[in-house]
């Protein structure tokens, strides 16, 4: 993991590492939805447990991007565009945030980043979703 605690790794890639320079500057932990699915008993009175799922985890992130000039920004901007891509059509994959390190989730980027918005240097907004909440230990 990359020296960066806010930052991630997605599908093998150091978004925190010197060719993507990305920083998480907001966003927080997702718990997982639990729902318990209940059969209300046939004249009578209560119900029977039919088994509980977890609803997926999504985080909402918002990230910048840390250039020194513009010239490195849109290299940076384009590294990140093509690697958040890749992900994206690699499905569910490896998913760390720097702060919990030892937690692999499987996870993908959901929604669209807007790349006029990371040219400018302001933060963006990213979302990863985790289908299954559970987490590997690393």
């Amino acid at each position: 993991m990359s020296a960066c605690a806010d930052s991630f790794k997605l599908n093998s890639v150091d978004y925190g590492g010197s060719s993507y320079k990305v920083h998480i500057v907001s966003g927080q932990m997702p718990w997982a939805d639990f729902r318990v699915h209940l059969q209300p008993l046939a004249q009578g009175d209560g119900s029977v447990s039919q088994g509980a799922t977890t609803a997926a985890l999504q985080w909402k992130l918002q990230c910048m991007i840390a250039a020194a000039s513009a010239s490195e920004r849109a290299t940076l901007v384009a590294n990140v565009i093509a690697a958040l891509a890749a992900a994206h059509a690699a499905g569910e994959t490896a998913f760390v945030l720097g702060r919990l390190p030892t937690r692999q989730y499987m996870a993908r980027p959901v929604g669209r980043v807007d790349g006029e918005e990371m040219l400018t240097g302001a933060a963006f907004d990213l979302t990863i979703i985790a289908p299954q909440p559970g987490y590997t230990t690393i």
